[in-house]
């Protein structure tokens, strides 16, 4: 069984403004209300540690793999509990531009797993309110033009 989650936002920026802000994982401390804290190298193969924030407030640790890096387009990671066999997800951040200078963030998060179905409507809540807080913190910070 699989499931997926996806939210989107637009921001008024190009590409690789957000793309830059995106990828500098030492400032989400800083602006991101979702991934409290996120360290490690964007490159493919390798793993990143980050602290995430459920709906509750309970702060969890997690080391996802990232899969795949295409600059200015996408990011891809995968995380599980234990084993994927048993829950995990694989998480796609993807930047798409628009006409007027505009780019759509795109964040998407597919679970799988045995233990999916007692579990997709925490997942799902923890998701959409994360993703949500996330796209507007980041839309925000890139269109202001803080620096980092």
């Amino acid at each position: 069984m699989r499931r997926e989650y996806r939210t989107h936002v637009d921001i008024s920026a190009r590409a690789e403004r957000v793309w830059e802000v995106l990828t500098d994982l030492e400032s989400y401390k800083n602006w991101n209300p979702f991934i409290l804290r996120a360290r490690g190298r964007l490159r493919e193969g390798s793993a990143i540690k980050i602290q995430f924030r459920l709906h509750n407030g309970l702060v969890i640790p997690a080391k996802p793999r990232i899969i795949k890096v295409e600059p200015c387009s996408r990011i891809s990671w995968e995380g599980w509990l234990v084993t994927p066999r048993l829950l995990g997800g694989e998480h796609r951040f993807l930047l798409r531009e628009m006409p007027q200078g505009v780019t759509r963030l795109t964040q998407r998060e597919i679970y799988g797993g045995i233990l999916l179905p007692w579990v997709w409507w925490h997942l799902k809540r923890d998701a959409e309110k994360g993703f949500h807080a996330m796209n507007q913190a980041l839309k925000n910070r890139v269109e202001k033009g803080i620096e980092h």
